[in-house]
């Protein structure tokens, strides 16, 4: 069922109109009262645009929504998608169908006698019912998972964005990212999202993430080189060389055999030569010039170059440490490459502590062993392992990768950094599309679209079939009579009715009397036939009325009385069970009857509510939908609703310009009824019953006037200079009115004003 209007915009008097959250929701059957001019016509060229599925001519530029009890929403621009069968009688229905000078077009009723031919078209009708069925679940299905997909761009696009605006708020790339940009990207990038891969590892976000947040570095060199082996080895021979070199002296055993002896006798030699002394510092005695000959012998030239040549070789070793690294600190580099230049340099320094320690520990001992006993021999130093030399290498490419990395950063950072931030994009967005199940969802409506016009491809051979099947069935003369056996039943005569014509394969409108076509039709006569057509024409193809939703607008603007009640009676047998109605009207008396028609419905559970259309006074007038007043529901008469109308105005302190030529409609028409009754001799003369009524001339004169000036509308005309005086004479009138009636039967205005305040 139709839930509610939601929104029209530009739409006649709807220029702007936003249902309220008090108004009710539309039930089953719905009256609709309003006065000429309230936008009735408007709202059933609406519902007709749904029947047509196209908008009508001059509101092709309106808007409005409309919210189905399924939760669809029907629009103007999706108008193909309203499910239900919808049929609108007014105006536009009427000229589309009637050539009141020409011919009525066909009704085309079933015939019952073909049995077995009916029997096929009822299953035809229930196989493509169910299949629209289906197509508007897939429909719906469809909305729904669109709705998903634009509420997920919409929302991942934001994270993205605000994940680039934290990363660097200058980039209006990816800080205005939103959801058309996701939508192209992930369009454009389908392969790469599905590809191992794309969602990054923690530590590579973490590290791309730096890369995006860092500021540009120089460039950061490296001042060491890698170990030659063999290099290594050549000094460890030269080392053992020294090591094991003979001193060829004449060396005095005791001194060779006590190296602590011989180191004291050399430190004596150095004293003695600094000090110019012949003495023995240590006993006093003169020292022999026999026993100096001995010791320059045993400490002669070859001990002193060996010496020598121990001293360098520690020296030079101590010195050239491989090794003792001195690499830049981290923080020279960009942050994503920190870790590994950590781990790379953490692990050369290990291996060069190693290294060193051979040296530090094994090698040099050695050297300062050979130089305390010159005389001795060390035939073996240990040896630095070739994998330890090779680890240290390994590992020194792995730094110098990084570090050319970081340096290959510095000389192109701006594309670095745009690269970086393309993988960011990547990453992010694939991650969006995987939490989401983004393609399988579209390869799900993918799939529902296939299955979706495999229906619609059913539904309309369905319809072919159907078509042939109602054509061979279908009897335009039944749908004649009918027609016609309506019509005398609602005007009371067989006067007027349709006769079949073959060759314009339509009905002309004949007068029975004469079997003339019928010229000069009533206004009244036109009504009926139109309105009888319609309801006639709902039952064509066998159509079921249970099953539609049917709207009427004013059905009666040109009956009288008599056929104003045939109307109603007629509308209450041939559509009591509809799917959904919506009938509007401006006649109070059709209204009324139709009103307590369908409200004794409520009693049976069955949902009626009545509405009315208002129109907002203001520089440009605007039509809003109410639930009704009580007024309207509980007043008996026109006559009640328009003393109750016209009686609260005058609790207004002033009145705009719509309700001031509103206050001339309202007062000529209770006068009417009220001065009609009070003096019936003068009933059909107003200007009589104002003379009989009201014996002061000024007063009559002033009202009659105000009443005959303005209670045609604006048509009758007002200079603008006049305007601050009609609305203060029309809240003149409106006291004086009610004083007239209260004067001429206090008893009646008593009661009336009880029943107004009762309500």
């Amino acid at each position: 069922m139709i839930k509610n209007i939601a929104r029209i915009k530009g739409c006649g008097i709807f220029n702007d109109y936003k249902r309220d959250a008090e108004l009710s929701n539309f039930q089953r059957y719905n009256i609709i009262y309003g006065w000429n001019g309230s936008g009735k016509s408007t709202l059933a060229k609406i519902f007709r645009a749904m029947e047509k599925q196209t908008m009508p001519n001059r509101l092709e530029a309106a808007q409005f929504e409309i919210n189905l009890n399924d939760n669809q929403v029907i629009n103007n621009s999706n108008l193909s998608q309203f499910p239900y069968k919808i049929f609108v009688f007014n105006q536009d229905f009427v000229q589309e169908n009637i050539n009141w000078d020409e011919t009525v077009k066909s009704i085309l009723l079933i015939s019952e006698e073909k049995i077995e031919e009916r029997k096929k078209l009822d299953f035809l009708k229930l196989e493509k019912h169910e299949t629209i069925e289906k197509i508007a679940k897939l429909n719906e299905k469809t909305r729904r998972n669109l709705d998903e997909q634009s509420k997920f761009l919409t929302d991942a696009a934001k994270r993205i964005k605000e994940n680039f605006r934290l990363l660097d708020p200058t980039d209006r790339e990816y800080t205005s990212y939103n959801k058309v940009k996701l939508e192209n990207y992930i369009k454009k990038n389908n392969t790469k999202l599905r590809q191992e891969g794309s969602q990054l590892s923690e530590i590579k976000l973490k590290q791309l993430t730096q890369s995006v947040q860092s500021d540009i570095k120089a460039k950061v060199e490296l001042m060491f080189q890698p170990i030659d082996y063999d290099k290594i080895m050549g000094i460890r021979q030269r080392v053992l060389k020294l090591l094991s070199t003979d001193v060829i002296t004449k060396s005095i055993e005791r001194l060779k055999d006590n190296p602590d002896i011989s180191k004291w006798v050399e430190d004596g030699l150095e004293i003695r030569i600094k000090h110019k002394s012949d003495t023995c510092e240590f006993c006093g005695s003169k020292i022999t010039e026999k026993r100096l000959e001995q010791l320059k012998d045993h400490f002669n030239d070859s001990y002193k170059e060996l010496k020598q040549k121990l001293n360098t070789a520690k020296e030079w070793l101590q010195a050239n440490f491989v090794f003792s690294i001195d690499l830049p600190e981290k923080n020279h580099l960009y942050e994503e490459f920190y870790e590994k230049y950590v781990e790379y340099s953490t692990s050369l320094k290990g291996i060069v502590a190693e290294i060193n320690a051979t040296i530090a520990e094994n090698w040099i001992p050695a050297i300062e062993m050979k130089q305390q006993n010159p005389f001795g021999k060390i035939d073996e130093i240990h040896v630095i392992d070739k994998s330890i030399v090779n680890a240290f290498n390994e590992q020194l490419s792995k730094l110098v990768l990084v570090v050319n990395d970081n340096n290959e950063k510095s000389v192109n950072f701006d594309k670095e950094v745009k690269n970086a931030k393309k993988k960011l994009e990547l990453h992010y967005c694939c991650e969006a599309v995987n939490d989401f199940n983004y393609f399988n969802k579209i390869s799900e409506n993918e799939q529902i679209e296939l299955n979706k016009k495999r229906l619609i491809q059913d539904e309309k051979k369905l319809a072919g079939e159907l078509l042939d099947l109602e054509k061979k069935l279908s009897n335009e003369i039944l749908g004649a009579t009918q027609f016609n056996d309506n019509l005398s039943k609602f005007l009371g005569h067989r006067e007027i009715a349709l006769e079949f014509d073959e060759v314009h394969k339509g009905y002309k409108i004949i007068r029975n009397s004469s079997k003339q076509k019928a010229f000069n039709l009533s206004e009244g006569e036109k009504t009926a036939i139109a309105f009888v057509y319609f309801i006639t024409k709902l039952k064509e193809h066998d159509n079921s009325i249970e099953d539609s939703i049917i709207v009427i607008d004013d059905p009666v603007s040109s009956l009288d009385a008599n056929h104003l009640y045939h109307a109603y009676s007629y509308l209450k047998c041939e559509c009591e069970s509809p799917y959904q109605m919506f009938i509007l009207t401006h006649n109070f008396g059709f209204f009324s009857l139709v009103r307590d028609w369908l409200l004794r419905k409520n009693k049976k559970n069955v949902n009626t509510h009545i509405y009315s259309i208002e129109v907002i006074p203001g520089e440009i007038r605007m039509a809003e939908i109410r639930n009704a007043s009580a007024a309207l529901t509980n007043y008996q008469s026109e006559y009640h609703y328009l003393f109750h109308k016209l009686y609260k105005y005058r609790e207004q302190s002033r009145l705009n310009l719509d309700e001031a030529f509103l206050v001339a409609n309202l007062s000529r028409k209770l006068l009417e009824g009220f001065l009609g009754f009070k003096f019936p001799k003068h009933r059909n003369d107003f200007g009589q019953l104002f003379d009989v009524a009201i014996k002061d001339k000024t007063k009559r004169e002033k009202l009659y006037r105000f009443i005959n000036k303005y209670s045609h509308g604006k048509a009758a005309g007002i200079e603008d200079n006049s305007i601050d005086n009609l609305l203060g004479e029309s809240q003149n009138v409106v006291q004086e009115i009610l004083k007239v009636i209260e004067e001429l039967d206090e008893i009646h205005y008593q009661e009336m004003e009880d029943l107004i305040v009762s309500l």
